[in-house]
């Protein structure tokens, strides 16, 4: 370690502070002055010039001080041999700063001119703009669905906790996510108290989301009201599998929900536009669904009240109304027990770890509308030639289920199955 140094009247000034350990072949050094000493409240730091060329060994041995940091930061820093960071700035009473700098490590670089201001206020204002090039989060992160990627961004944050608002840009020419190639982020936001309004808009090569929401966080009373314009959606490249995983979907969507889980939500939910379009080529539109959900809640502290429901749904394919108690959250698992009863070698029975074990008691009435163009593309078996109604009824506390059905026409292939 070597320091030169010298006190005058208006503080003193470090003309050169150099620490270096040889055993993790890291160095520091820092060039400045620190100022008007005087007053306790007139502190500042003018930091000309700060060299840091560190080792991620240093690094990790002075985070394992501290007990909060998390495994999957120790694990970033393992990633990188060494890392160089080179600042400059200045810090005044502690209050302003302002800072300029780029670090380089072997997994990437990033520039950066940062500011802040009003640091001691109720309402701090933290500024970023920033380069980043080459940064290999398929490394950082341990996924190789995320790429390389060089991008600008640009933030701004004010405020603290309860009462904030910024926003945040960043624009690329090669981010790679999840199979796409994200051009342009940009993210609005402002919380006061229980409210949050935000506006976010991703553009990439395939897909484009366009959402505005406002929420009123208030526990069961939660309110959010969100629309979102959504096009190249394909559920495979973000690890979603199944029969209609490769397919490419868009949507104009419009939610409108009170609750805080999936088991007390009511609302509107309304899709519109809808295109659903197979590798192939083969392509399906829907032009408007909407569910409608209603409820009459007995006001009860056990878990186990009763919760009944009314929701409909309307769309161009069928129509459906189901009323009862309908508790989602555990719905799959209580027909998975029943059907388990039933034919014990085809489902297992699995455990709820529920205090009422069977919840789920409503009835419901679904006409299914006679249009071929839904089930050619599905591909189903058969698919009907005229409206089929289904009514039924599911009670899980005793274990039972109705329904019932006319069906007199039907078309397998090129034969029409017609009831006697």
């Amino acid at each position: 370690m070597n320091i030169d140094a010298l006190y005058q009247n208006n503080g003193i000034e470090v003309t050169d502070f150099f620490l270096n350990n040889k055993e993790s072949d890291s160095s520091f050094k820092f060039i400045g002055n620190i100022g008007n000493l005087s007053k306790i409240d007139s502190i500042n730091l003018e930091m000309s010039k700060l060299n840091a060329n560190l080792s991620s060994r240093l690094i990790s041995t002075a985070l394992s001080n501290f007990t909060d940091t998390s495994d999957k930061v120790k694990k970033i820093i393992e990633t990188t041999e060494r890392i160089k960071i080179d600042i400059e700035g200045n810090l005044i009473n502690g209050n302003v700063a302002d800072a300029k700098g780029n670090v380089t490590t072997d997994i990437g670089n990033i520039e950066f001119i940062a500011s802040g201001k009003n640091l001691h206020s109720k309402k701090p204002t933290l500024s970023l703009q920033g380069k980043a090039t080459d940064i290999e989060f398929d490394k950082i992160l341990a996924n190789d669905k995320i790429g390389k990627s060089s991008f600008d961004v640009e933030a701004e944050i004010s405020g603290l906790d309860r009462n904030a608002d910024g926003y945040l840009f960043l624009k690329s020419e090669e981010c790679h996510v999840m199979g796409n190639l994200f051009s342009e982020v940009a993210l609005d936001f402002k919380k006061s108290s229980d409210d949050i309004d935000m506006n976010l808009v991703v553009n990439s090569d395939k897909l484009d989301i366009d959402l505005d929401a406002i929420a009123h966080l208030a526990g069961k009373n939660t309110e959010i009201k969100a629309d979102m314009s959504l096009s190249g959606f394909n559920p495979s490249d973000y690890g979603i599998r199944g029969k209609m995983s490769e397919c490419e979907l868009a949507a104009n969507i419009s939610a409108t929900t009170f609750g805080n889980s999936i088991d007390n939500v009511i609302g509107v939910l309304e899709l519109s536009d809808v295109s659903i379009v197979r590798p192939n080529g083969s392509k399906l539109n829907l032009k408007n669904l909407k569910v409608d959900i209603d409820s009459l809640q007995l006001e009860s502290a056990d878990k186990c009240s009763s919760l009944r429901r009314n929701i409909i749904l309307s769309s161009d394919w069928l129509d459906a109304k189901i009323e009862g108690d309908i508790y989602p959250s555990t719905l799959g698992k209580e027909f998975k027990r029943m059907i388990g009863q039933i034919f014990p070698t085809f489902a297992s029975n699995p455990t709820i770890n529920e205090v009422c074990q069977a919840n789920n008691d409503f009835t419901f009435d679904v006409n299914v509308k006679g249009i071929s163009t839904p089930y050619i593309f599905f591909d189903t078996p058969v698919r009907p030639l005229t409206d089929i109604p289904i009514r039924g009824a599911v009670d899980m506390k005793q274990g039972k289920m109705f329904l019932n059905t006319n069906t007199p026409h039907l078309q397998q292939g090129k034969n029409k199955l017609i009831r006697d």
